[in-house]
Parts: structure tokens; C-alpha cells; sequence
């Protein structure tokens, strides 16, 4: 069935205006808001663009005014007061012109092909004239003709149907058939039809009551719209009609538009879909959105009491519009996201809103804003680029626009870059962007000697000597292939990176004397990159820089500092000694010195390892620090071990030979016989006295400095056994059984070396030891466990022993082959 559901918003001059009419559920709407008083008309976007319509037109209505329009894709026809319809491209070019009327067009309308155009003039006839032929009909009526429709089809069906309204009310619809035109009427009794559009099968009329919808496949009407009651103006101008596509209906009355919206409908019983409407009314002020084209194609008329001189087109308004309109509300952001929402979008046009934004920013004092969105916006446009920075540099903003500055894609001209490194060097807060942009700039994009120039001056000024620009400076001259220069500058600000610096571009042999310098940034890594290459820097380079720091320090009374660099010097030393102990020949005295003061347990193998050192200034030093162990080995390497024992052991006698007139360890017992560490000292001068005896063969006197005044019986035991002499034994036995503790120990100490009877058979009788009942027990266990060892390994060697005489007496019986011939 045909329907129409109709949604209607009444005015805002009467509230209870919204009468539905049709068979479908009415639903009532709320009222679109009206702008408020603060936003103003000048704050709201226009929906649509306007423009005279010129070329032929201007001519065409100097004589007569227009009074009728009419638009189609192609062309739109001009009706004016004279009778004459023009048709004109939308350029305002006349393209062909009918003069078929004698008084003022009232309506015109086209087919969907624009090949047919149908008018009226307020007189009882209608024409109906070809484009592209020289076709023109002329139709008569009894009454006057107020409007007229060509079907839309009427250029590809045989019936040539069009509708027609009289200033009486009928709607009739005229098609041809066999036996001539036949005219059908459609509607009447509603007063004079004001408006008629015909799009596909879906036609729609107005009259002073509202607007029909008529369906002309089934040939009945499906609903009505009702005029908005209490409108303002009702007399100034008729209703309108435009049917979009025919689904979207645009009903303009004198102070409200409705807009319908068409649809199918599906009849439950017979299953066959039916056109439907629904509608909204919309206040005059508010914009129309939703059903409009490039073009707003409105079939419209013009009252006869208005005189038309000019013709307005209004086209939807596309980006550029929309920008254009945006920048000239000062909206410069949303005219931005516009333009790069819009790919396609002119070149020239993004540029002109880039540039609108841009000073927009740097008029409002927002110069970090600008430039951070200068990438984005400028992207590879080198003039632009230029262009911008020379205006960032008259406004003194060159140190924000500096870090995003490209420097490929594109790439500037050369004195864009020194414009901007030279603007940096005057504040010293600019000054570690000035080296972060050297570090990274390509040296061809600016005049790197030129800088280095204007760098040298600027540190004469005050402010000029900052690190910052040493650094840079360094960088420069890395970028000029002196990396030389870059190492005095790094070692100058004791930069970390100064060691990967020297293994990148193999720079050792430039140190030199400085090359000190290195165990102040590093001490670690310095040791471990001199002592790698000692052949290309010797401690002949690197000790000299070193004493000088120490004497600057001392100079300075800097007692702290000095005693650093004299560590500094221990531990490059003592790694020279450890990668090679002869490199560092030259300075083996100092190094004997150092080794006693940093590091004495390692004094020892210093002595044994290097054969560089004067042995008197050696032996000094371990004198004087009381090195007994050292002493001794020194003395050794003198050759004076019988003096070094006749000064330890006054009362020794060394089989006749007398002691020699002067000896330094003599020295040192006397002087120590005026301290009050005699004992201590005459104990170290012993150990030393049996090192000293043992190595000149004197094994006697040895042990009897070792169980007369150590009186250490485990190493006179080891004593005894390393010389392997019986007569020692003896006298060691001899010596342990004076006293019963000595006895006791030796007991304890006896073990396998001598044999237990020996020392029991010589006890004398009467001595009381303490103990004597388990360490008798513990030697016989330890006499039972190694007589059980010596049998066991006895047993073993001897079955060794069989199986080889065995397999040696097999061997021997076994038949050998002999050649007889």
C-alpha cells in the first residue's frame, strides 16, 4: 500500500503546529537550535559558495529581467519578462535561445537529459521545444498555466507525458496516445498549484495547503506534507520544489524549509514495496545540510511581481572555499588541518596556507611553535626553507629554528648554515647546540675554516672560553683531516671519548709527553692502551710527563696531588714491568723505590725479575724499610754472603777465616743494639745469615743458626733433610736432648726424615718429658703405617717383578725362524 510517514517540526511562531497526515505513526521532533547572540553570522561557515553568473547574462538582462529558471547537469535556461528562454552553459554563454512566449516566463522545467525543455507563461498554452533539434510543440488548455514538469523520461518513452497546473487548483497530467493527447487530472480543490517536481516515477505538487506525493507507476497519491501554519510573509513568495534523486525532497516555503526523505515500504500481504516520506521542518536561519551537490539544482519560479536583474549561483563549497573562508576568519589551525587532510589539494594553495599560519605564529610571539612544525609543513621546499630563516633571523629566533633545520631533501644554501653557527656563537647558552649541530652537520653544508675563524675570536671575548666550543673546535678539525689538533683539544678537557678518539684514527705516536694526560681522564684505560703499545710510546715518553706532574703538584704545595701522581707513576710502571719487565730498565731505581712504598709484597719479584737496578740503592731501601727477605737476596747478588754472616753471627766462628773490616748488615746489628727492637732484629739478620750460609755451602753453621737462635725445630728437621748428611743428624739429635722440651719437639717433628730409635737410645736417663707416653705411641703408629707402606710396596714390585721375568722367559723360549738357504 502507499504511505506516508511524515516526521514534522512545527515552527517556532506556533508550538502546536505539526498535523501528520498519511497511514504511517506520526513522531514528533525536537526544535534545531538557533545560533546565540555571541555567536555571531560572521562565525558561522557558509554551506554554500556564490557567484555571479556572467558572460551572455549581463546583455540578456539589460533589457528584460529574468523571471524563471530552470537547472540541469548540462545547461540551465534563463526565462525572462520578454517571452524568451535562453539557454546557457554555466558560464553564462548562450547556447541557444527560443522566443516563444509574449508575456514573462512563469516555469520552466527539463527532462533528465537536458534534451527537452517545457514552459509557461501564465497564458492556457505550454511549449515544449527541443535542444538539439528544431522540435517545438505547443500544447493548449482552457485555463492559464501557472506550472509544468516534463517527465523525466520523455525524451526516451512514446508518450511524451508532462503535468501541468492551472491558477484553478487542477494538477493534470497530458501524455500522447493513439488517438491524440489525452489529459488526466490528478488533483484539485486546494486552490492554484504553486510548485511542481518530477524526478523517476515519484512526482510531488504544492498548494496554499501543503505539498502531495504522487506515485506515477501506481498512479495514486501515498501522502501529504502540510504547510507550517502561522508562517510569516505568505503573499512575498511562493513554495519550492526540489526532489533529489527521488528519495530526498527540499520544500521551501517563505520562512521554513522541510525536508523529506522517501522510502520503500513492503506490503505484508502482498510482499510488493511502496514509495514512503518522512519529513522534517527546519528553521529558515538554520544551514541546509545532507541532499545537496556540487550544483543546488532547485526547479523553481519566480513570482511575476519580482523583477530579477541579476542571476546568483550557488555551488557547494569545495576545500579551497572552505580554506579560504577559514583564513579570513582567522582560523588558521582548522584552515591547516584542512589543507592536509586534502591530498589533492593545489600546491599553491597549501603553500598560501602555510604561510598564513606561519605568520600567524610568529605574530603571536610563538617562534618554538613555528619551527617545530616547519618539517612538517615546509617538508622539501628548499625557498621556502630560506625564506623562513632569514625571517627567523631578523627576529633573532635563529637558535629554535636551528634544530630542525634540514641539511638533505633539501639542502640549503651553504651561507644559510654559517648564518645560523655564526648566531650561536654569541650567547654561551647556545653554545652546546653549536657543537651538537658541527657533530652533525656534513662539513660541506657550511665553511667549516671560516668557523673555526669566528670561533678563535669569539674566546678572546669574554664568555668565549666554554668547553662547548673547544669541543666543536676539535670537531672541526677532525672534518679537516687534522686530527692532531682534535687530540690537543681533547686531552686539553680530559674528554672520556679521548681513548676511542686515538684507536680510531690511530693517533699514539702524536701523544708524545702528553700522553701523562691520559691517566688524569682514565687511569684504567690509559694503563691498559699505554701498556698495548709500548713500543710506540716507551716509558721514556710517558714517564717524563708524569714526574712533571708531580713536581707541579709539590710546586703547589698540593701534597695530595703529588702523592697521586707518584701512585699514577707506581701503577704505569708496575704495568710496563708486567707486560715487559725490561722496558722498563731505564727506570728500574725509581721503580725499587715505588715498589717499597705502593706495593712491598711485590718488591720480590721485581728484584728477581729485573737485572736494571743498582743493587747498592736496592739494598738501601730495603735497609731502611727493614725488607730482610730482599736484603738477603741483594746481598746474595753482591757476592757478599760471607760478610753478610759474620756481621749476623758475631760469635760463629767459619772454620778460621776472619771477618772482614765493614759490613752493612754488621751496621745494622750494632745500631739495632742501641734500639729497642734488638731481639726482633737480631732474629730477621738470623734467617738472613742461614740463607746466606746455605747458599756458600756451610750447612753446619746454618743449622746451627737456625736450633741456636730460631730454635725452630720443623725447619731444622726439612734443614737437615734437604742436605742429606749424617753428621748433621747427629748434631741436631745432640743439640734436642740439652733440654726436655727440645726433646719433646723433636719427638713431635721426627716423623719419617730420621729414624725414632736413633733419638729414644740416646735419652738420658732420668729427663722427665712431658707426654713422652703418646708421642712414643704416635711414633710407633707412624713407624707401623710406613713399614706397612714398604712392605705393600714391596709385595707390589716384587709380583711386578715375576710377571716381567715371566713374559721375559716366554719370549726368550719362543722358537725363532731361520733361513736355511
Amino acid at each position: 500500500m502507499n504511505a506516508i510517514d511524515v516526521k514534522a517540526m512545527p515552527d517556532a511562531s506556533d508550538p502546536s503546529d505539526g498535523a501528520v497526515q498519511g497511514e504511517a505513526e506520526a513522531t514528533q521532533a525536537t526544535t534545531a537550535p538557533a545560533p546565540t547572540a555571541a555567536a555571531g553570522a560572521d562565525d558561522l561557515e557558509p554551506q554554500l559558495k556564490y557567484e555571479r553568473l556572467g558572460a551572455d547574462v549581463k546583455s540578456i538582462l539589460k533589457d528584460a529581467s529574468a523571471t524563471a529558471l530552470c537547472l540541469s547537469e548540462k545547461v540551465l535556461a534563463l526565462g525572462t519578462s520578454a517571452g524568451n528562454i535562453h539557454i546557457l552553459d554555466y558560464s553564462g554563454n548562450e547556447v541557444k535561445r527560443f522566443a516563444l512566449h509574449s508575456q514573462p516566463v512563469r516555469h520552466i522545467s527539463f527532462d533528465d537529459k537536458a534534451e527537452y525543455v517545457a514552459s509557461c507563461c501564465g497564458e492556457n498554452y505550454v511549449s515544449v521545444s527541443g535542444l538539439y533539434t528544431d522540435e517545438t510543440n505547443k500544447y493548449t488548455f482552457k485555463r492559464p498555466i501557472t506550472v509544468v514538469a516534463l517527465d523525466p523520461r520523455y525524451a526516451s518513452r512514446k508518450t511524451h507525458e508532462f503535468v501541468t497546473g492551472d491558477v484553478r487548483g487542477r494538477l493534470k497530467l497530458s501524455s500522447q496516445g493513439w488517438l491524440g493527447r489525452n489529459d488526466t487530472v490528478l488533483h484539485q480543490g486546494e486552490g492554484p498549484i504553486r510548485a511542481v517536481a518530477w524526478h523517476g516515477p515519484i512526482m510531488v505538487w504544492a498548494s496554499d495547503v501543503g505539498v502531495k506525493v504522487y506515485d506515477t507507476n501506481q498512479h495514486q497519491m501515498f501522502g501529504s506534507i502540510p504547510r507550517p501554519r502561522g508562517g510569516r510573509f505568505p503573499e512575498c513568495c511562493e513554495c519550492r520544489l526540489y526532489l533529489h534523486q527521488g528519495e530526498d525532497l527540499f520544500v521551501a516555503w517563505p520562512d521554513c524549509i522541510q525536508v523529506a526523505k522517501v522510502l520503500s515500504a513492503t506490503d505484508p500481504v502482498s510482499g510488493a514495496t511502496s514509495p514512503a516520506c518522512v519529513a522534517k521542518v527546519l528553521s529558515a536561519t538554520d544551514p541546509v545540510s545532507g541532499a545537496m551537490q556540487r550544483r543546488l539544482k532547485v526547479t523553481s519560479s519566480i513570482p511575476a511581481d519580482f523583477f530579477c536583474l541579476d542571476i546568483v549561483i550557488g555551488r557547494h563549497r569545495d576545500t579551497e572555499d572552505r580554506i579560504s573562508w577559514l583564513l579570513g576568519a582567522g582560523r588558521f589551525e582548522a584552515a591547516l588541518a584542512l589543507a592536509e587532510a586534502d591530498s589533492s589539494l593545489p600546491r599553491a594553495v597549501f603553500e598560501t596556507v602555510v604561510q598564513a599560519y606561519l605568520e600567524y605564529l610568529t605574530a603571536a610571539g610563538k617562534w618554538s611553535a613555528a619551527a617545530d612544525s616547519l618539517p612538517q609543513l615546509l617538508k622539501d621546499q628548499g625557498p621556502l626553507w630560506e625564506r623562513w630563516l632569514y625571517v627567523f633571523a631578523q627576529a633573532r629566533q635563529l637558535p629554535l629554528l636551528a634544530p630542525v633545520l634540514p641539511t638533505k631533501r633539501p639542502t640549503l644554501h651553504s651561507h644559510c648554515y654559517d648564518l645560523v653557527l655564526q648566531a650561536l656563537l654569541v650567547d654561551p647558552a647556545h653554545h652546546g647546540l653549536l657543537l651538537s649541530l658541527v657533530s652533525a652537520w656534513p662539513a660541506s653544508c657550511f665553511h667549516p675554516t671560516a668557523l673555526i675563524d669566528a670561533i678563535a675570536q669569539r674566546m678572546q671575548r669574554p664568555g668565549g672560553d666554554s668547553r662547548e666550543l673547544w669541543q666543536a673546535l676539535a670537531v672541526l678539525y677532525r672534518g679537516q683531516g687534522r686530527p692532531d689538533l682534535s687530540l690537543a683539544v681533547y686531552l686539553q678537557l680530559q674528554l672520556p671519548s679521548v681513548f676511542d678518539f686515538i684507536q680510531e684514527h690511530s693517533l699514539l705516536s702524536y701523544l708524545d709527553e702528553k700522553a701523562y694526560l691520559l691517566m688524569a681522564i682514565d687511569e684504567g684505560k690509559a694503563l691498559e692502551l699505554l701498556g698495548a703499545h709500548l713500543d710506540t710510546l716507551p716509558p721514556a715518553a710517558v714517564v717524563p710527563g708524569l714526574l712533571d706532574a708531580m713536581a707541579v703538584a709539590e710546586g703547589d704545595g698540593d701534597a695530595e696531588g703529588h702523592e697521586t701522581w707518584r701512585r699514577r707513576l707506581f701503577n704505569y710502571l708496575d704495568k710496563v714491568f708486567t707486560v715487559e719487565p725490561s722496558a722498563a730498565g731505564e727506570y728500574a731505581e725509581l721503580c725499587v723505590h715505588l715498589y717499597a712504598d705502593f706495593c712491598p709484597a711485590r718488591l720480590m719479584d721485581f728484584l728477581q725479575g729485573s737485572q736494571s737496578y743498582p743493587l747498592e740503592a736496592a739494598l738501601e731501601v730495603a735497609e731502611q724499610r727493614g725488607m730482610v727477605d730482599e736484603q738477603v737476596y741483594i746481598l746474595r747478588r753482591t757476592g757478599n754472603s760471607r760478610d753478610a754472616l759474620l756481621a749476623a753471627t758475631p760469635n760463629l766462628q767459619l772454620r778460621g777465616r776472619s771477618p772482614p773490616a765493614f759490613c752493612p748488615i754488621l751496621q745494622i746489628y750494632i745500631l739495632s743494639r742501641m734500639g729497642n727492637s734488638r731481639a726482633a732484629l737480631a732474629l730477621i739478620i738470623c734467617k738472613s745469615a742461614v740463607y746466606i750460609l746455605s747458599r756458600m755451602g756451610n750447612s753446619r753453621a746454618a743449622l746451627a743458626l737456625i736450633i741456636e737462635r730460631l730454635q725452630d725445630i720443623p725447619r731444622a728437621i726439612e734443614f737437615v733433610r734437604l742436605q742429606r748428611d749424617e753428621e748433621l743428624v747427629e748434631e741436631l739429635i745432640d743439640w734436642a736432648l740439652r733440654s726436655a722440651d727440645t726433646t719433646g719437639q723433636l719427638l713431635d717433628h721426627i716423623g719419617g726424615n730420621i729414624n725414632p730409635l736413633r733419638v729414644i737410645q740416646k735419652i738420658p736417663e732420668g729427663m722427665s718429658i712431658n707426654s713422652l707416653r703418646d708421642r712414643l705411641r704416635h711414633i710407633i703408629a707412624d713407624f707401623r703405617t710406613q713399614t706397612s707402606l714398604r712392605e705393600g710396596c714391596n709385595a707390589i714390585l716384587r709380583s711386578d717383578c715375576l710377571k716381567l721375568v715371566n713374559k721375559l722367559q716366554a719370549e726368550v723360549k719362543r722358537a725363532m725362524p731361520v733361513d736355511m738357504y
